[in-house]
């Protein structure tokens, strides 16, 4: 079923060579692990700078509660928090 909400990144793991496992914390469903093909695909339009944990990003995933880890379908960028990488006093 196909669910969305706002999560904010807490980490990423790699998963396979294009794909990331990106653990989001959102309101609807806690801590969720999401699985983000197509990483290192030009095609796709997904990049690691986008992943960057304190991101805060609009999701809509596969939902299923058997599943441990859900399936990402599209996202788009609520918030990024460019300033804490930048900033010496805050990293």
């Amino acid at each position: 079923m196909l669910q969305k909400t706002t999560g904010i990144i807490l980490h990423q793991i790699k998963y396979t060579d294009s794909g990331v496992i990106v653990q989001f914390y959102t309101r609807d469903f806690g801590r969720q692990p999401v699985l983000v093909r197509g990483m290192n695909n030009r095609k796709s339009g997904r990049h690691n700078a986008l992943f960057q944990p304190m991101s805060i990003l609009n999701i809509v995933m596969y939902y299923k509660e058997s599943r441990e880890v859900q399936l990402l379908k599209e996202f788009s960028v609520a918030h990024a928090p460019a300033r804490i990488y930048s900033d010496i006093r805050k990293s």
